[in-house]
Formats: structure tokens, sequence, C-alpha cells
């Protein structure tokens, strides 16, 4: 199957499938380094289905559009209403569709993400505690192999009263590429704990604590592939630690919001790990 969908980026006609989000037009605009990071305005998948070569990226850190719709979830909320506990009203593409939408969705994306990382490459895909499960059958699909969940305890949480505290952790479902080259002598988190931020660009933006802490320990993790870049947290966790990220986002106000976030590079690092 996987060569199938190989075969099928290769000669053009992965791009005619049907995509459960729309696809964005070609970059909307130049590509912008700023301080050694790569920012794009466009769609992800069709920027990844559109690239020729292979083997650009080490690591591919992704935060997508959650799939908030299951039993129980609140799905008639705009994203502004739904994120109370932070400033940043703006609006952003929730992902629209059920369960079996979203997995189909990530198969497409984390496949093309899978093409153009180099054998031994690794993913790291946040998602909530609804659909860990979902995540990980859909990045296999995409030609992952499934390596685990490392959990992020935010320490705090929407109150679920009468129930388990489940809002209070998301997790990030890691995959790899082939073969780990196992000569580096460290070892990544077994969990990180980092409070998520209050004073935030994007409703959904994660600490740069956290992406550090999910990178620094392998030193050869050096081209960095966000293709849901958000306010640009995994550009500014690059440069903490000296390395390139490769940003995609597709809303406009976000993407000049990241572009200005990476240009003053406020960063204040605040993070306990435990390995």
């Amino acid at each position: 199957m996987l060569a199938a969908r190989d075969a099928c980026v290769a000669n053009g006609t992965l791009r005619h499938t049907h995509y459960i989000l729309p696809l964005l037009p070609k970059p909307l605009e130049p590509m912008r380094p700023i301080a050694n990071q790569t920012l794009i305005h466009a769609d992800s998948l069709r920027w990844m289905l559109d690239q020729p070569d292979t083997n650009q990226f080490d690591v591919v850190v992704a935060d997508p559009p959650y799939c908030a719709a299951t039993r129980g979830g609140r799905v008639g909320q705009s994203s502004a209403t739904k994120y109370t506990s932070t400033d940043a009203k703006r609006q952003f593409v929730p992902f629209d569709g059920d369960q079996r939408g979203f997995q189909l969705w990530t198969s497409q994306w984390s496949g093309a993400a899978y093409r153009l990382t180099r054998e031994g490459g690794a993913l790291l895909a946040f998602i909530d505690y609804r659909n860990v499960a979902a995540m990980v059958d859909a990045i296999q699909a995409g030609g992952w192999c499934y390596d685990g969940v490392i959990p992020w305890l935010k320490s705090r949480g929407r109150p679920r009263l009468g129930w388990y505290q489940t809002s209070q952790s998301e997790f990030i479902v890691v995959g790899r590429k082939g073969a780990t080259d196992r000569t580096q002598r460290r070892c990544g988190p077994a969990y990180v704990q980092s409070p998520a931020p209050t004073k935030r660009v994007h409703p959904t933006q994660k600490p740069v604590e956290v992406i550090t802490s999910l990178l620094e320990f392998r030193s050869d993790w050096r081209r960095i592939l966000d293709p849901f870049g958000g306010s640009a947290t995994t550009a500014a966790a690059a440069m903490q630690l000296g390395r390139q990220a490769t940003v995609i986002e597709s809303n406009a106000e976000y993407y000049r919001l990241a572009c200005e976030r990476i240009r003053s590079a406020e960063v204040k690092p605040q993070l306990r790990v435990a390995a």
C-alpha cells in the first residue's frame, strides 16, 4: 500500500485525491527566511506534495487542528469561545469533520511529511485525549512506524466535575521512519510538564519549553518541519537550540503574527522535564 501511495505522489495522481480540508492556492507570499528560520504562508499539504525533493528534514513537529467532534465534545462553539482561558480571541480553522475524516486527513498530511523526512527521522504529533487512538492509526497509514506516546502534563485544565481530569493532559504521538540511530547517548523525556500559556498569540499555542525538551536530546535533528505553524512556536524553539525550522501556516493573520514573533525572538524558558 505504501509503495502504491509513493508512486501516486511521484506521478502526481495523489494531488487529485479528495481532501477533507480544502487545499489553498499555492504559497500566497514568498518564503520568508527570518533569523535562519523559514516561514511559509501556504496550505501545508499542498506545499508538501509539491516538493520535488525527499530527505529534506530530520524531524517533523506537528500540532494539527484537533478533531473535537466526538460525543460530549463542545462542537457547536467557535474556537475563541472554546478557548476561554486564553486572551487569543482570533479565530482559526478547526477540523470540522468526524473522527474517521480526521484519520483520513491525518494519513494524507503525515504521508506527505513522511516522504520529505530522511531515513531514521521522526514525527512528533500533538493530540488530545479524544483522538489519541485515531492519531496512532493514521500516522501508520501515512507510513510511520508508531513508537509510543509522551504525555504533556499541563498542571491545570478545565474542571470535569464527577469525572477524571483528562483535560489536564495532552499527548505527543511518536513515529519514526525506519531504524533510528542509537549512537547518541541521551534519552528523551518520558513526559513533559509545563502549564499551557495564558497569554497566547494562537488559541492552541504550545509552550516553547515543551518543544525544546522534545528536540534537544537529539543533536542530529537539525532540520525541522512544522506543517501547522500557528504562532511559530517550533521556530522559536529551533532558535533557542541553534537549529533550522521550516514552518507552514495557512492563515494570513497568524502568518503575519508568526513573522513578527520570530523577528522579536522574545523567548523565556520555564520547563521541568522528567526523563
